[in-house]
């Protein structure tokens, strides 16, 4: 991660006339790591909610496996919220997400319109979204967009609208 890359992500957020009421990250300590540089430099900021909705593609690089529960809650429990990670142990960990390959994962993305449906639900209206750029995708794969399909840069901020239809499914 680059601490030069998430000072320009704090200066954005610092420049935003519309401040996120809640950070939403994936439990990836470098997700956790760069929304903290970015949202909290002084140490406040909005509150942090950790999902595993909007982790990284489920792949056979070692860097995509969550730690334990435990060492991430020593870590970032001071500010982040982890009553969305159900395990202790990564359970996601096993079953890759690599099918029909790595670029198109059916598997991650199904879990990327979840995430849809869960942000949906949220009551914050102003969500902050900090993942990781396979992961992202998968997620605008989605739209009919080509700015959101575009490779995300690290710590690279951009402002999406988000409605659901009645009839869009998980």
């Amino acid at each position: 991660m680059g601490v030069g890359q998430c000072s320009q992500l704090a200066q954005e957020v610092r420049n935003l006339t519309v401040k996120p009421e809640v950070v939403v990250v994936s439990p990836l300590r470098r997700a956790i790591h760069t929304a903290q540089l970015g949202f909290r430099p002084d140490g406040t900021g909005p509150p942090f909610v950790a999902t595993e909705l909007c982790r990284e593609r489920v792949s056979s690089h070692t860097c995509d496996g969550r730690r334990n529960l435990t060492d991430i809650k020593a870590d970032f429990g001071s500010f982040v919220e982890f009553s969305e990670i159900a395990d202790e142990v990564d359970t996601m960990w096993p079953k890759k997400e690599d099918s029909p390959n790595d670029a198109a994962s059916v598997d991650c993305a199904n879990r990327a319109l979840r995430f849809l449906h869960w942000l949906h639900a949220r009551p914050e209206k102003t969500i902050a979204v900090v993942s990781h750029w396979v992961f992202y995708t998968h997620l605008f794969r989605l739209f009919n967009n080509e700015q959101l399909q575009s490779k995300f840069g690290n710590a690279e901020m951009r402002s999406v609208l988000t409605c659901l239809p009645v009839d869009f499914r998980a």
